[in-house]
């Protein structure tokens, strides 16, 4: 073979894998950019029941707070009649403001923004109580001062609470203490210890803690014992709690077991 010959094969061969190389470029689709991961939508609360006609309700206005729910309990099992208690919650200029059922207000108060303390009175207008809460770095709720109307002279005049929570935001521990007129310290009432956390949104945290503020969470988790100890460490009572969780890993039930006692209560979830 010529040394012409040689180079027009090489030139060839040169060619065709120069065309490959074009083709293998140009069928290669340009880099995308990787989509943002998007937070899930935490779902709201709808409905707790026990029973058709025994449950709680909620509702809520398009900034996703809560604005009103509802509680109808049983109140004569042979005819099963029921009673009604409901509650509306109202905002203003993005702050809760006050809570208004047939009972009574909630008025809430704040300075600079910040949350002060929550007068209750009755529909009256004579005063129950004033709640004085205080916040950790992480707007974790880690006392509340309340100062009662005394029932009788051996009735207290003010209540404490105290919260503790682990890592992931939990509540752990929850003590109460009393204050007598004749005492001016604190004596400790009791104290109830939550455990066995599952992974799974609890969209009831407000149910715990006393108090409900707009923005705190006492529990991200749901618990599975609640343990509570009277003043000399001794158990007043103990609740396990099982759950059942709906394909978005939400709670689709939960059974209480008060130990020491039956029946088992079983709670149903509904969710907007």
């Amino acid at each position: 073979m010529g040394i012409f010959s040689l180079l027009q094969n090489l030139t060839v061969k040169s060619f065709i894998l120069l065309s490959a190389a074009i083709l293998f470029i140009s069928c290669r689709k340009s880099p995308q950019p990787l989509p943002t991961p998007q937070e899930p939508t935490v779902k709201l609360l709808k409905k707790i029941y026990t029973d058709p006609i025994e449950y709680q309700s909620f509702e809520y206005n398009a900034n996703r707070e809560l604005t009103g729910y509802t509680v109808q309990f049983i109140n004569n099992l042979v005819d099963r009649t029921v009673s009604k208690l409901t509650k509306e919650i109202v905002y203003e200029n993005n702050l809760l403001t006050k809570q208004v059922s047939p009972a009574g207000i909630q008025q809430y108060y704040y300075s600079s923004g910040k949350l002060d303390s929550i007068r209750t009175t009755a529909v009256n207008g004579k005063w129950i109580s004033t709640l004085f809460p205080t916040f950790n770095a992480k707007n974790q709720l880690v006392s509340v001062l309340e100062l009662i109307k005394q029932s009788g002279p051996d009735a207290p005049d003010a209540l404490k609470y105290e919260y503790s929570y682990d890592a992931k935001g939990n509540l752990v521990i929850q003590k109460a203490y009393s204050r007598l007129v004749t005492s001016p310290q604190f004596m400790l009432v009791e104290q109830t210890i939550f455990s066995d956390y599952d992974q799974s949104v609890n969209t009831e945290s407000r149910a715990y803690g006393n108090i409900f503020i707009k923005g705190v969470t006492m529990m991200k988790n749901n618990p599975g014992k609640q343990i509570t100890y009277d003043a000399n460490n001794l158990v007043n009572n103990e609740i396990h709690f099982s759950y059942t969780y709906n394909s978005d890993g939400y709670i689709a039930t939960r059974t209480k077991k008060l130990i020491g006692a039956s029946p088992d209560l079983i709670y149903t979830y509904e969710y907007y």
